[in-house]
């Protein structure tokens, strides 16, 4: 066997290197194509609409997010919803153009600008069957329909409930989560209850989705002949048309995860101010002098007994004080004259957590 040489290394690397150059243009101009097709297919399926009926959905109905609110409070909760969904867009483009099949999307984009693909698209057909209002009215019955539509209608109920159950699904966690920070710190509930409220939340809304798909199909299908009916369920159940709606569900869901801390952080700030900086969705760094003037604004606002009950906990009991001049260690809540802002700091440092996680402990002290 032949040992390489120095240079049968570097002329390898060269003919590596050479190939990754190469392979850049091409892979530069994959994506370009496929951003090109994702927009397309992005207007031509009317997605802006599913947008605004699920952003919508959240200010109507009898839960809505304004519900209960000051008007002052409600205007402002509002312009944060709207920014929340305008950045949702560009997030799921973004993750269309990274993660889609682009010879699938091809095929899909392909069907859409047929006649009837136009037809279907601009009685936004896509949009209205992957979301509608959970608290909208159904009826109560259900038209007659021939045993040939029957059949497709059946079949509709098995392709869409999965993406619908799932839109409708990150929808109510969404809107659950936001409802949560329109309440005063006190108020709102701790990540586990909210969790629990959430699970509860999908599972009393999954036998309403499942009365609104058949009416969904009743709506949206009745128009059409049969033959165009056909044509249109060929379609969603082929691969282009199944991986399209899979595409769409994942992209709104990753786009949720990039904008909802956002929303969170400026909903904190309409009730925390200055201590909107403690929020967990907050990226600014806290050094230990601003540490030291959050602990003391906590102080202000929550009161002395508060902070050393949210401190003894966050310690394990053991809490510093200073008495007669000296320092001492002592279990339990100890007399408030005996603890500092210095010992607060010090016990906050020995505990091991930073000031986000200990204004945690406190918001939960203050529900109680």
């Amino acid at each position: 066997m032949k040992l390489l040489t120095l240079s049968d290394y570097t002329m390898i690397y060269r003919t590596l290197l050479l190939v990754t150059i190469m392979a850049l243009p091409m892979a530069s101009q994959a994506k370009n194509s496929n951003k090109e097709v994702v927009i397309k297919l992005w207007n031509a399926t009317y997605i802006d609409s599913l947008l605004e009926n699920l952003k919508a959905s959240i200010f109507s109905g009898r839960q809505n997010l304004l519900a209960g609110l000051a008007e002052e409070n409600a205007k402002k909760v509002k312009l944060i919803v709207e920014k929340d969904f305008a950045t949702l867009k560009p997030h799921m483009q973004g993750f269309m153009i990274q993660r889609g099949n682009r010879t699938k999307l091809a095929h899909a984009l392909k069907w859409i600008e047929t006649p009837l693909g136009q037809k279907i698209a601009k009685l936004k057909i896509i949009p209205q069957s992957l979301f509608s209002d959970p608290e909208s009215p159904i009826p109560v019955k259900s038209p007659e329909i021939s045993r040939e539509r029957q059949v497709y209608k059946k079949k509709f109920e098995g392709l869409l409930f999965s993406p619908m159950t799932s839109f409708t699904e990150q929808t109510l966690e969404h809107f659950l989560t936001l409802e949560n920070h329109t309440k005063a710190p006190n108020k709102r509930l701790q990540q586990k209850e909210l969790v629990q409220k959430i699970k509860i939340a999908k599972v009393k809304v999954n036998p309403v989705i499942q009365q609104i798909i058949p009416h969904s199909f009743d709506r949206n299908f009745s128009d059409l002949s049969l033959e165009e009916l056909t044509v249109t369920m060929n379609f969603l159940e082929s691969e282009a048309g199944r991986t399209y709606l899979e595409l769409l569900v994942n992209a709104y869901t990753y786009g949720l995860t990039q904008t909802t801390p956002k929303a969170l952080l400026s909903l904190s700030k309409l009730y925390e101010s200055e201590l909107s900086i403690l929020s967990p969705y907050s990226k600014k760094k806290i050094s230990s002098a601003k540490e030291r003037e959050l602990m003391a604004l906590l102080i202000k606002q929550h009161g002395k007994a508060t902070i050393i009950r949210a401190m003894v906990e966050a310690k394990n009991g053991e809490m510093t004080i200073i008495k007669k001049g000296e320092e001492q260690q002592v279990f339990g809540r100890p007399n408030q004259k005996y603890v500092t802002l210095d010992t607060l700091i010090k016990d906050l440092n020995a505990s091991h957590k930073d000031i986000r996680q200990f204004y945690i402990i406190v918001q939960k002290k203050l529900r109680h």
